[in-house]
């Protein structure tokens, strides 16, 4: 069944749900996060399309992985997709598999660092990650404190 009309039905009678899985075989992780972040802020897909200047068509191609043109929609789209559904313009781009420009430029600032980080195993990378999220948990603790006592 095609992906509009499988949303369409979602849409109407809330009955059916398009793949998650799209044309090749990949998760829709773009897609998936519009739809849930589209559903959280209460608009249908007509409602949407407007404000980000496209077709309620392509949202829902967007949602269903099968767009016509490609894996993701434009950086400008994602940019005001991001706006409409005041989500963060950077997890949406990731998301749809594009680099960020704020990311891009501390690579190109630091190439030696991120070849050292695409060279870890799974679990040094791991490992790291976990360490960088106790540091950022302990930070907003700290900034939380400084917070309380003003």
């Amino acid at each position: 069944m095609p992906c509009l009309e499988c949303c369409l039905i979602t849409a109407t009678i809330g009955r059916r749900e398009c793949t998650a899985i799209n044309q090749i075989g990949r998760i829709n992780v773009f897609g998936d996060k519009v739809r849930k972040l589209r559903k959280t802020n209460g608009y249908s897909l007509r409602q949407l399309a407007p404000k980000v200047g496209v077709g309620f068509t392509c949202l829902s191609k967007i949602e269903c992985g099968k767009l016509d043109f490609g894996e993701s929609p434009s950086a400008s789209l994602i940019h005001r997709l991001a706006d409409a559904l005041e989500s963060d313009e950077d997890e949406l781009m990731l998301a749809a598999k594009r680099v960020p420009d704020s990311i891009a430029s501390r690579i190109f600032e630091h190439p030696d660092v991120f070849l050292k980080l695409a060279k870890c195993d799974e679990n040094e990378f791991s490992r790291l990650a976990l360490e960088l999220s106790k540091r950022d948990q302990k930070t907003a603790k700290g900034s939380s404190a400084v917070t309380a006592g003003c």
